[in-house]
């Protein structure tokens, strides 16, 4: 079975109310794969069966998004879950290096996006359809 019929799939069968991918131009290829196919599961699914889904992107890399700037934001509060957060990411053993530079980002921009939340850690995600 491909990946795109398995992400079609689930989303037929757990009827998401929104669903959160990678942004675009995240400069990743395998994010951008991943919204990639995402984007084509869905488009497949209004296609045969009519249904239309909210989808969301989130940055990781970019530290600043110009190519979604524009677009709507949806602020979620993570202040319950945040050190939760952080912790599983140091599980992340395979690229040390990587994490001491992301997790500080991480921080600052959970702070930032929780100020305009008016929360104290929040995630920002832009509404791409």
């Amino acid at each position: 079975m491909k990946i795109k019929d398995k992400v079609k799939q689930l989303i037929l069968k757990y009827k998401p109310e929104k669903i959160f991918t990678h942004s675009p131009s995240d400069p990743m290829p395998d994010h951008r794969t991943v919204n990639q196919v995402v984007s084509e599961a869905l488009d497949e699914i209004k296609q045969e069966k009519g249904k239309k889904y909210d989808l969301y992107g989130f940055d990781i890399w970019n530290i600043s998004n110009h190519k979604e700037k524009n677009e709507p934001k949806l602020y979620v509060d993570i202040s319950k879950t945040f050190w939760d957060k952080i912790k599983a990411l140091k599980e992340f053993k395979s690229q040390p290096h990587v994490m001491i530079n992301l997790i500080p980002a991480i921080f600052l921009r959970a702070k930032w996006y929780g100020l305009k939340a008016k929360c104290k850690y929040a995630e920002r995600f832009y509404k791409l359809r």
